[in-house]
């Protein structure tokens, strides 16, 4: 039976979507839910530890909360996405912001190293269930920084140097340990809960709605795979 991993990062998250799941019982798929901590390290030891104590996790699927870092994205809308950017491998000088790939010191200009940067889901599996999932729900780009991305002008100009709409904390670790164990597909479903004009006080005071919004998706996706595995995967 396929094994899918559905990982959230804090608490608030994880008793949203842990309280959507219950009230479904998979028939074909084995969905476990943990909660990993915030920030790109807490995500990486627990992407870590799952793929090493079970070698046959066919999923790993990172679900929270997130910021808009473009005009068209307002608070509780769901986003899904299988491109991610660890932004935190970043410089500012005297000309702007320089970039470089995850892990290396090959810096330059942002044109050049910004499509290194992005770590892609692709696999057939991924690939499906995007074109068969919710079309209102935006197929985004994530920028992954352990630091809490506020204000209009950072979110926009950071949006549009790395084509990223939303900004979070963990999809970066996830992402980029997946890719290195050489065969977990991974994705992102992420509700905005902060708009380009909120501070990190609004996300603490909706985060509780915000996350109900989440869970009801987290459902439909897992009863989306849970009917078209077989399809999917193919």
């Amino acid at each position: 039976m396929p094994l899918v991993y559905v990982l959230t990062a804090t608490p608030g998250e994880s008793t949203g979507v842990e309280s959507a799941l219950a009230t479904y019982a998979p028939r074909h798929l084995a969905v476990r839910s943990l909660e990993t901590g915030p920030g790109k390290l807490n995500a990486a030891m627990m992407a870590t530890k799952i793929i090493s104590l079970n070698p046959d996790v066919d999923l790993i699927l990172g679900v929270g909360t997130a910021g808009s870092m473009a005009l068209n994205l307002k608070a509780g809308d769901v986003t899904v996405a299988n491109e991610t950017i660890i932004g935190d491998w970043r410089e500012e000088d005297g000309s702007g912001w320089r970039t470089a790939a995850y892990g290396s010191f090959d810096y330059g200009q942002p044109s050049e190293k910004v499509e290194k940067m992005v770590i892609r889901s692709t696999s057939p599996l991924i690939l499906k269930f995007l074109a068969a999932f919710d079309a209102d729900c935006p197929r985004v780009r994530t920028f992954s920084s352990d630091l809490f991305v506020g204000g209009k002008e950072l979110k926009l100009q950071l949006g549009q140097l790395f084509g990223c709409q939303i900004c979070e904390m963990e999809a970066g670790a996830l992402a980029h340990v997946a890719r290195r164990s050489g065969r977990v597909p991974w994705l992102q479903i992420r509700v905005v809960a902060d708009t380009l004009d909120d501070a990190l006080a609004d996300y603490f005071r909706i985060e509780k709605d915000m996350v109900q919004i989440l869970g009801a998706k987290v459902l439909a996706a897992i009863q989306l795979l849970d009917e078209n595995w077989t399809a999917f995967a193919s």
